[in-house]
């Protein structure tokens, strides 16, 4: 049966283009950027005459890419902060922004014919953990189709990795973690024990997004992630770094 195209689909799908097409955006100008840095320190180096209109071609091309950058974080903006989950929670924990939020929601919210649309299609949190790549043997394998959503991965890599920068209190559970697996695995490779503690960190994150967004609408929740702890288990409530934030 065809799935009939409501106005909040088309939202959804026009939230997610909005947000792949910012990253590809800032992938290009960062990109754009580099070049012309390394072309202008090689003419220097190899005392080479670059014509000037060129290279002044070049930095309007790169302005204008910074430019539609920015016009794309404005738009994700607008949608990003009346989002009851970012109202009620996001904006209040350090190391995400509209942009790394807008992609996470827009990839939950954008429809699956699998899964369905929004955080309604994850009754438990292991299928949320599952959709974004965290279940025990995911992985790619040629020819065959993926299990979970790639971009939600990745995201959620990039998430892991701005909490261990600015991050407080998943920097927090972050630095528990490590301390952990260096305990537990102390044979393991630091690198992986860096992954395994970002891997923790980033799935108790997901855990508190689908306990906030459920209750937010009404769905059913169950008691979320543990972190083990001198033996024990204990439980985690969804983390709020700052009392008060920009709306």
């Amino acid at each position: 049966m065809r799935r009939k195209v409501t106005k909040h689909i088309i939202q959804a799908h026009w939230f997610g283009m909005l947000v792949d097409s910012f990253y590809a955006t800032q992938k290009l100008r960062v990109s754009a950027n580099n070049r012309i840095k390394g072309l202008e320190r090689d003419a220097k180096a190899k005392k080479i005459k670059i014509d000037p209109n060129e290279i002044e071609k070049l930095h309007n091309y790169h302005k204008q890419l910074l430019t539609q950058e920015k016009a794309l974080f404005s738009e994700i903006r607008k949608i990003v902060t009346p989002h009851p989950v970012w109202q009620a929670w996001l904006r209040y924990v350090t190391g995400i922004g509209p942009s790394l939020a807008g992609s996470i929601l827009s990839i939950i919210e954008t429809p699956s014919e699998k899964y369905g649309q929004g955080i309604a299609k994850f009754a438990t949190i292991s299928k949320l953990w599952a959709y974004a790549g965290f279940k025990p043997g995911q992985k790619r394998t040629r020819g065959k189709k993926l299990d979970y959503n790639p971009f939600l991965k990745t995201t959620c890599y990039k998430l892991g990795v701005q909490f261990i920068k600015q991050g407080k209190g998943y920097r927090d559970v972050y630095d528990h973690a490590r301390a952990y697996y260096a305990r537990r695995s102390p044979d393991f490779p630091l690198g992986k024990q860096h992954l395994m503690a970002l891997r923790k960190t980033v799935k108790l994150f997901l855990s508190h997004l689908w306990l906030v967004w459920r209750e937010l609408e009404g769905l059913p929740v169950s008691k979320p992630y543990a972190l083990e702890k001198g033996g024990h288990s204990t439980y985690i409530e969804p983390i709020f770094d700052k009392k008060t934030a920009k709306k």
